[in-house]
C-alpha cells in the first residue's frame, strides 16, 4: 500500500504482527501519510531501492512466502481501495481544493 500513496511514515515501527489460532499474521495497516510530492519511501523495497514501483514490489513478493499469483491479487486488492480515496475524503468533508492538492500522492 505505500506504493499507492507515497506513505511518507513507513518505518519499521508501523508494522505489526498479531497472533491468531493460526500463527502470526501481519496486522492491518495503520499510521499511514500520504505524501503529495513523495518521490520514494522511506524503507526500501529490496536491498537497494525505494522507489514508489508496482513492478519493484511485485518482485519481492517471494521474500515473503507471497506466490505471484497471491501478490497481484493483493495489489489488485489494494488498487481497487486506493481508487476511492475520494469518496472517502468526502464521506470526511475534506475540501475539494485538499483533495486535489493531495491527489498526486495517490497512484492506482
Amino acid at each position: 500500500m505505500d506504493c499507492q500513496i507515497s506513505n511518507c511514515d513507513d518505518h519499521l515501527r508501523n508494522y505489526g504482527f498479531l497472533l491468531t489460532p493460526g500463527g502470526w499474521v501481519l496486522s492491518p495497516a495503520y499510521d499511514i501519510n500520504p505524501d503529495e510530492s513523495g518521490t520514494g519511501l522511506r524503507l526500501n523495497i529490496n536491498e537497494d531501492d525505494n522507489s514508489l514501483d508496482f513492478d519493484l514490489a511485485m518482485s519481492v513478493a517471494s521474500y515473503f512466502r507471497i506466490s505471484a499469483n497471491k501478490a497481484a491479487q493483493i495489489l489488485k486488492e489494494i488498487k481497487e481501495s486506493v481508487s476511492q480515496w475520494h469518496q472517502v475524503a468526502d464521506r470526511c468533508d475534506i475540501p475539494h481544493a485538499q483533495q486535489e492538492w493531495m491527489g498526486t500522492a495517490f497512484r492506482y
